[in-house]
């Protein structure tokens, strides 16, 4: 063992060399066997949902956004589960959690049904 370490340290250049050379190795095992996608599909099955009622006490968004909502949403399959939350200073989320066979577009066109008459017109709340 020590033969090994005086040799090392007294032929620097060897040492310099071995890891030259391991890392073209590593360079070269990662850029030939290294699968890299430009989009990956990722899924994360998750859908957040922001409301916006300025004024409105946390009892009556719940009563006049969040219940509403809710049921609506219920009706899509694979839902497995929803938290809703409202906040004093005007902000309400929603998290729906894996729903792998509910397309966007399902829930999109739910949210749109869903937000029809529950408070005045503003900017589409799902675009698409």
């Amino acid at each position: 063992m020590r033969a090994a370490i005086h040799f090392l340290v007294t032929r620097s250049l060897v040492v310099n060399l071995i890891s030259v050379f391991l890392i073209a190795l590593g360079i070269t095992v990662a850029l030939l066997f290294m699968k890299v996608e430009a989009f990956p599909n990722v899924n994360l099955d998750i859908i957040q949902i922001d409301v916006v009622y300025p004024g409105a006490s946390p009892s009556e968004v719940e009563q006049l956004v969040i219940t509403p909502i809710e049921q609506d949403l219920r009706s899509i399959e694979g839902i497995d589960k929803m938290i809703s939350m409202a906040f004093s200073p005007f902000r309400t989320n929603f998290h729906g959690n894996s729903i792998p066979n509910s397309p966007p577009p399902a829930i999109a066109l739910t949210l749109r049904k869903s937000f029809t008459g529950l408070v005045e017109p503003g900017p589409n709340p799902c675009p698409g």
